[in-house]
């Protein structure tokens, strides 16, 4: 069994992706999505502060990194965060066919999936 293919709960227990109920799967996945975007947020805002704070010196180093680091910066977006494991939850989740593919997302649960 691969690493990626285990997830790890918030209590520290160890669970494998096709293991985890349909509730358990579809929450993790749109849980991930949204670090995601917050990830991403904060790395835009971290960069666009530095590059107008350090940026206009071009003779500096601090501008040499973040001309590096603009490369990065425009080709990413949010789902350049996500980790290796939301692949293999999606991949999954479409297995159980729990994936609505008009709209791309998740299919809201049953009700007797949203009962704790």
């Amino acid at each position: 069994m691969s690493n990626r293919k285990v997830w790890t709960t918030r209590d520290g227990d160890k669970i494998r992706v096709k293991d985890m109920s349909d509730r358990h799967l579809v929450h993790t996945i749109l849980f991930l999505e949204r670090y995601a975007k917050r990830a991403y947020e904060a790395y835009e805002a971290d960069f666009l502060f530095c590059y107008n704070t350090f940026g206009h010196d071009p003779d500096s180093m601090a501008a040499y990194y973040l001309d590096a680091e603009m490369d990065r910066y425009v080709g990413s977006d949010w789902q350049s965060f996500l980790p290796e494991i939301y692949h293999d939850m999606w991949e999954e989740a479409d297995r159980r066919d729990l994936i609505d593919w008009t709209t791309n997302r998740p299919k809201p649960l049953k009700p007797e999936m949203l009962k704790i």
